[in-house]
C-alpha cells in the first residue's frame, strides 16, 4: 500500500480555524493516544536508506501494530512511500523479538491524536509531545493533490508545510539537547 500524506505545524489561532473546519465539513472518527517506538535495523542504517520500522501501540491496548515505510518521494510537496501494516496482538512481546533479531530501538514519539474522515482525506490532529501540534491530511486516492493544496492555503496552512517526520524531528531535538 502507498501513503499520500502532507503535514503542517499548528498554533493556537490556526487551531481554531482548523477545527471549526473540521466541525463542519467532517466526522469525528476516534481520539487516542499513541506510542510509536522506531527501530534501527541491524544491517543497514535506516536514516541512509530513509527508512523506518515502527511499533505503535494505542494507550488503551486496543491496537498495536508494526509498519515498515519505504523511501519518501515527493508529489508537489506531498511525501509519498510506501506502508506495509501488521496488526499484532499485544505489545507484550513484539519490541523484545525485534530486539532479539538485532533490530534497536531509536526514540519513542508519543502524541495524542484526533482523526477526522473528511470523504476524499483523512485528517489527524496531533499533540507531539516535545514537539507541539501538527495537522496531518492523507489522500483516500490519488489525484487529489491540486485539491487539497487548495485546502490547505484557505486554512492558512500551506506555509506551514514540515516535511520531516515526527521521528526526524525528535532525533535532531535529542541531538540539540546535548
Amino acid at each position: 500500500m502507498r501513503e499520500t500524506e502532507i503535514k503542517a505545524r499548528v498554533d493556537d489561532k490556526t487551531l481554531e480555524s482548523l477545527q471549526a473546519f473540521l466541525g463542519s465539513e467532517c466526522r469525528k472518527v476516534r481520539q487516542e493516544r499513541q506510542a510509536d517506538t522506531y527501530l534501527q535495523h541491524p544491517c543497514r542504517d535506516f536514516a541512509e536508506t530513509d527508512e523506518a520500522l515502527r511499533v505503535r501501540v494505542v494507550e488503551d491496548g486496543s491496537r498495536v501494530e508494526l509498519c515498515y515505510k519505504g523511501p519518501k518521494g515527493k508529489v508537489l510537496e506531498f511525501k509519498r512511500r510506501e506502508e506495509v501494516k501488521v496488526e499484532v496482538d499485544s505489545d507484550s512481546g513484539i519490541i523484545e523479538l525485534l530486539k532479539r533479531l538485532g533490530f534497536t530501538p531509536v526514540a519513542t514519539v508519543v502524541k495524542s491524536r484526533t482523526v477526522f474522515d473528511c470523504r476524499d482525506f483523512e485528517v489527524s490532529i496531533d499533540r507531539v509531545e516535545g514537539l507541539g501540534t501538527f495537522v496531518e491530511f492523507e489522500l483516500k486516492s490519488e489525484g487529489l493533490e491540486e485539491r487539497l493544496l487548495g485546502l490547505l492555503e484557505e486554512l492558512g496552512l500551506l506555509n506551514r508545510i514540515e516535511r520531516k517526520t515526527y521521528l526526524e524531528l525528535v532525533l535532531e531535538r535529542k541531538d540539540s539537547s546535548y
